[in-house]
């Protein structure tokens, strides 16, 4: 009679102890989707903050390009006038090659 006792409770230790282990093994399950769901976001986080940091240096560039492009065009017309009266004083120029070499 003792032994039937005693593999009764070894029965329901067994099936308690599978059932426990059962469901520890869907708790550390369920916390790996969910550690891995946030890692997930947390890095496209990073690539989006990455990427809308290079935007913006972009748009700086761009942006200081554009507030400075009417300074730009005028120092490239004083540039081009200067390089045309350093030609004119130091170059035999005329209408074609060949006059320009007569002159000369």
């Amino acid at each position: 009679m003792s032994s039937s006792w005693l593999q009764a409770l070894q029965s329901r230790f067994t099936q308690n102890k599978r059932s426990s282990l059962l469901a520890v093994a869907a708790v550390l399950l369920v916390v790996v989707v969910v550690r891995w769901g946030v890692y997930a976001c947390r890095e496209r986080g990073r690539t989006l903050d990455q990427q809308i940091e290079l935007k913006q240096l972009q748009y700086d560039k761009y942006s200081r390009i554009l507030r400075n492009g009417k300074e730009y065009v005028s120092m490239t017309a004083d540039l081009k006038k200067f390089q045309q009266d350093l030609v004119k004083t130091r170059f035999v120029w005329d209408e074609t090659p060949s006059l320009s070499e007569a002159r000369f």
